[in-house]
Order: C-alpha cells, then sequence, then structure tokens
C-alpha cells in the first residue's frame, strides 16, 4: 500500500491529513506491482458548526470503484483546475461520495450520508448525570435512520455498549432491546422485569466482570 497525505496549501485537507491509500499485488509473472485501487479521503478544514464543519474531521470517502468512476467522468478530483471536482453537495462528486460526515459542537458525528446519497442517518448524543460505572450508562447515541427507525446505544464511562434498542415507528414498539455481555456471558442488566429503553437508567444493580481488566476479555459488540 502507498499512502499520501495532504500538504500545505490543499483544498480539500490540512497538512497531516490522509489523502489517498492506493492498493498494489505483486505480479511474480512480471516481478512488479500491478494494481492502482484508490481509496481517497477529503476533510472539512475549518471549524463552523453551521455547516457541521471541524478542522481535520473526515468528509468525504470515495472507494476504489466510485474513485475510479469519478476519474473516468471527471478527471482528477485532486486537480485545483478541474471545475467538475468541487465539494459541494450539489457537485458531481456527492454522487460518488460512499460516506459523507458533519459533526457537532462536541466534535462528534452529526450526520452521516452514505453511498451517493442513498442513506442518511442522523445522530444526536445524551450524557447521563448518574455516578460512573461500568455497569451504567454514561452516554446515549441515538441513530435515526432515513426510513425513520432509531437504534439508541447505551455505553458506559468506557465506551462499553450495555444495552442496544431498535425501534420500528411503523409498530411504534422496540424491534429488540439487546443487552450486552460479559466475557462470560452473563448479562448485564437485572434479572426480570428487564428494562426497556426507557427504563434503561436503572441498568445498576447486575454484577459483572469489569470488561477492561477481566484476563481474555473482548468488548461487547
Amino acid at each position: 500500500m502507498t499512502y499520501d497525505y495532504y500538504l500545505d496549501g490543499a483544498s480539500y485537507g490540512l497538512p497531516g491529513d490522509l489523502k489517498t491509500v492506493v492498493t498494489q499485488e505483486w505480479d511474480a509473472a512480471t516481478e512488479d506491482w500491478v494494481g492502482d485501487d484508490t481509496d481517497y479521503f477529503r476533510y472539512h478544514t475549518e471549524d463552523d458548526l453551521e455547516t457541521g464543519a471541524v478542522e481535520h474531521g473526515l468528509k468525504r470517502v470515495l472507494l476504489p470503484n466510485a474513485y475510479a468512476g469519478f476519474v473516468a467522468v471527471y478527471g482528477d478530483p485532486d486537480d485545483p483546475e478541474n471545475e467538475d471536482a468541487g465539494d459541494g453537495q450539489s457537485d458531481p462528486i456527492a454522487n460518488y461520495t460512499c460516506f459523507y460526515y458533519e459533526y457537532n459542537a462536541d466534535r462528534r458525528v452529526a450526520e452521516r450520508i452514505v453511498f451517493g446519497k442513498s442513506n442518511e442517518t442522523d445522530y444526536t448524543v445524551s450524557l447521563s448525570t448518574a455516578s460512573r460505572t461500568a455497569n451504567t450508562w454514561d452516554r446515549k447515541t441515538v441513530e435515526t435512520r432515513l426510513d425513520g427507525s432509531t437504534e439508541t446505544v447505551y455505553a458506559n464511562f468506557r465506551g462499553q455498549p450495555i444495552l442496544t434498542d431498535l425501534y420500528d415507528p411503523a409498530s411504534e414498539t422496540p424491534r429488540s432491546a439487546t443487552p450486552a455481555t460479559t466475557p462470560t456471558g452473563a448479562s448485564c442488566w437485572p434479572p426480570n422485569p428487564r428494562p426497556s429503553c426507557s427504563t434503561a437508567a436503572s441498568i445498576t444493580t447486575k454484577t459483572c466482570p469489569t470488561w477492561s481488566t477481566t484476563p481474555g476479555a473482548t468488548r461487547p459488540t
């Protein structure tokens, strides 16, 4: 793999931001590296809450097929003289963008648009005022999807999920409420009645191993 980075004066990234990753394979017949699969990245270059921009925040990702498609039709997206390589959401590159991100004041992702605007996701984050322990939620992240469904993840102060809730607006009920498990398989919520999303703040009584210090522990999914 070959890595290239933005330098001073670049339009779509600040110095040190990763610009491209080119993947090649060794060809034994020609005894040379072949292929040019290119991942292309653009970044926000200033802090602007009105546009969801944060310095060095990843803005666009074009995976190899999308990058090759753009180059074939519009030319080099990094060419400052290329009039078709603008960075607005109405410019051609928006239709080739695999992942697009905007951020909030806390520098967290607030909006994600994927695969040429075929799907859009908004994120909101809430912080708990409860005591910070391994089995109480410290941060709630709500992902709102294009179809109106939501996925709510409650994580402890270590960033480890302890409850995930999928909500279906059509039926106005949770589709599932999945507790995280410890490395031994023990559920990290109290015995029945199990909490719904509305009572997730009560997930405090079940004794669970400390994930980060348990030998052989893996982060729950």
